[in-house]
C-alpha cells in the first residue's frame, strides 16, 4: 500500500452492513495507517478532511471507512490528497442489498437479542443497528467509482456472505392463504370464530414434524399497525388456528405498516426466519419455506430456503 516517507490515502467503500470496517481495519493493521470513519467520530462527512490532512502532514496514511455512495462524497478526499501530492485509491466492497440486509439484521439479532420494532431502530445509538431505509437509499445514490474521478485505481473485493454452519431443518409457514381461510371470506380474521383451517394442513405438517422437522410460523400482519385488528385479535386467531390444527407452532408476526420498509421483519424482509435460524441453528438448505404469495418465495430465496408454493405443497404430500 506504501513505502515509508509516501503515504496514501485509501477510499474502502460500500453498501452498509458489507463487511468495509472488518476489511479497513485489516488494510490499517498490514501498512499502520490511520483509520477514519464517521461510525466513530460522528459529524458530517466533510468534518474527516481536517483528520485526513492532519495524519498526511504528519506523513501517515489514511483509510476511509465510509459509504462513499456518491462521487460528490468521494471527491472532498480526491482533492484533498492531490492538494498533498499523495496517491489516492479505493477499494469497493461489492455486496448486493439483499445479503447486506442478511447482514444488518444478523447484526441487530445479535446486538439486541432480538429483532427490533421501527421506533426502536430508529432511537438506537448502537452503530451495528442500520434502519433498513440507510441500505435502500445507497442502493438509489450509489455511483460506481471509476478511475476518471481520479483514483490512481480502483479495486473491488467480494463483501462478507455469512456461512450458516446450523444442522436443524424447519418448516416455515405462512397463515392466510396457506395454513387458513376466513369463514365470511374476509382477507384474514379478526376474530377466532373467523377462523376455518384449510383442508389436508394438519396431517402433512403433523408428518413432517414426525420426521423431526420444526414447524414455525412467519406472517405479515400489517392488520395491527392499521388498526384494522389488535395484536391481542390476531393472537387469538393465532391460537385459534393452532387448536384446529391441533399442533403446537412457535411463530413470529410483523405488525407493521407499509410504506416505508422500516424493520427487518416484514417478509420479504429476511428477520423472521434469520431469527429462528439463529435462535435453532438451523440449516437454511435443509428447511422450506410454504406460501401463497411472491413475498413468501422472495423472502425464502433470500435465505437459501427451498420455496414451496401452498397448494403444491398440501396437495402433493411430503416433498
Amino acid at each position: 500500500m506504501q513505502t515509508p516517507g509516501n503515504p496514501i490515502v485509501h477510499l474502502v467503500m460500500g453498501p452498509p452492513a458489507s463487511g468495509k470496517t472488518t476489511l479497513a481495519r485489516r488494510i490499517c493493521e498490514d501498512v499502520s495507517a490511520i483509520r477514519l470513519s464517521r461510525d466513530d467520530t460522528g459529524g458530517a462527512l466533510r468534518s474527516l478532511v481536517p483528520r485526513v490532512r492532519k495524519a498526511l502532514q504528519a506523513g501517515k496514511s489514511v483509510v476511509l471507512d465510509n459509504l462513499f455512495a456518491a462521487a460528490a462524497e468521494r471527491r472532498l478526499f480526491i482533492d484533498e490528497a492531490r492538494k498533498r501530492g499523495v496517491k489516492v485509491v479505493c477499494t469497493l466492497v461489492d455486496l448486493d442489498i439483499e445479503q447486506c440486509m442478511i447482514n444488518a439484521c444478523r447484526r441487530v439479532i445479535h446486538a439486541c437479542g432480538r429483532l427490533l420494532p421501527p421506533e426502536e431502530i430508529e432511537r438506537s445509538k448502537d452503530p451495528s443497528v442500520i434502519p433498513p431505509v440507510v441500505l435502500f437509499r445507497y442502493r438509489k445514490r450509489f455511483e460506481p467509482p471509476t478511475a476518471e474521478e481520479g483514483f490512481d485505481s480502483v479495486d473491488r473485493v467480494e463483501g462478507y456472505r455469512h456461512a450458516f454452519t446450523g444442522t436443524g431443518k424447519a418448516i416455515f409457514v405462512d397463515y392466510d392463504g396457506t395454513l387458513r381461510e376466513t369463514i365470511d371470506g374476509g382477507k384474514y380474521p379478526v376474530d377466532p370464530s373467523q377462523v376455518s383451517v384449510l383442508p389436508g394442513r394438519a396431517e402433512i405438517l403433523k408428518a413432517y414434524q414426525a420426521m423431526g422437522y420444526r414447524i414455525l410460523g412467519v406472517t405479515n400482519q400489517s392488520g395491527i399497525a392499521s388498526g384494522v385488528l389488535t395484536a391481542e385479535q390476531a393472537a387469538a386467531c393465532f391460537n385459534e388456528t393452532h387448536r384446529q390444527l391441533g399442533l403446537s407452532i412457535e411463530y413470529v408476526c410483523c405488525p407493521h405498516r407499509v410504506p416505508p420498509i422500516n424493520c427487518y421483519c416484514r417478509k420479504p424482509q429476511p428477520g423472521m426466519a434469520l431469527a429462528f435460524i439463529e435462535k435453532y441453528h438451523l440449516k437454511p438448505s435443509a428447511c422450506i419455506m410454504v406460501g401463497d404469495l411472491s413475498t413468501d418465495k422472495t423472502f425464502a430465496e433470500r435465505l437459501g430456503l427451498r420455496f414451496v408454493p401452498a397448494s403444491e405443497f398440501f396437495r402433493t404430500g411430503l416433498a
